[in-house]
């Protein structure tokens, strides 16, 4: 009975930790998915645009996603043996490791991105659409860097919540810079392409900004 209650109560701890951590990686996946959506009532060119540049962002920011694996690890495993000076070494290495890899992967979208989408088979059209969209994704890529890393810092300290937050943050300056810029809101001009790119780039800022605060006032 009492090995029975410990299993019920070890789920329940499981739980607790995993939902945040689904709920914040479909959070992740609803920026992607939202600029895709905007854009498709701009016209086909747009559309390819947005998706050939944002495979093209997950396949450059695929070390940040790499470098946050580890870190939760070794975190997690520190933090399990009671060695707090040693899990916040590794979480402050992680976090200037992530920012220079955000400086690496800016170069990219800065100077290449137009070489970068014909190698993926872009049209001469989708291909000057989607420069401008990885140049504005560039210019927060160190912040893009924080946030990935900083929310896999945190889950391996044990807080699963706070990532989902501030995920949900991100969504919410993502949709609104997004529409505002897409389209064209009050004075605000209709920058098609590049406003997904603007709202992407300024979603990250945010919660890159958030990730770092929430490490740095110890709210995790």
């Amino acid at each position: 009975m009492v090995s029975v209650l410990a299993n019920r109560q070890t789920a329940v701890r499981v739980l607790n930790l995993a939902w945040p951590v689904v709920v914040e990686q479909m959070l992740g996946t609803a920026v992607g998915l939202l600029g895709t959506y905007l854009v498709g009532h701009l016209g086909g060119a747009a559309l390819a645009a947005v998706g050939l540049s944002s495979q093209m962002v997950m396949l450059l920011t695929a070390v940040f996603s790499a470098v946050g694996v580890g870190s939760t690890a070794l975190i997690a495993r520190h933090i399990g043996a009671g060695e707090a000076q040693e899990a916040e070494e590794i979480a402050g290495q992680s976090l200037l490791l992530a920012l220079a890899m955000g400086l690496l992967v800016a170069f990219p979208c800065f100077f290449w991105g137009g070489d970068l989408l014909r190698a993926l088979g872009g049209e001469p059209q989708v291909t000057e659409a989607g420069k401008s969209y990885l140049f504005a994704v560039g210019t927060t890529a160190p912040l893009m860097a924080l946030l990935f890393v900083g929310n896999a810092v945190m889950r391996g300290a044990g807080d699963t919540r706070t990532p989902m937050a501030v995920m949900g943050a991100v969504n919410l300056v993502n949709a609104i810079v997004s529409w505002a810029l897409i389209y064209g809101v009050g004075p605000l001009p209709a920058v098609g392409v590049l406003g997904a790119g603007i709202g992407s780039a300024s979603s990250s800022a945010v919660g890159g900004a958030l990730a770092l605060r929430a490490l740095l006032t110890g709210e995790n």
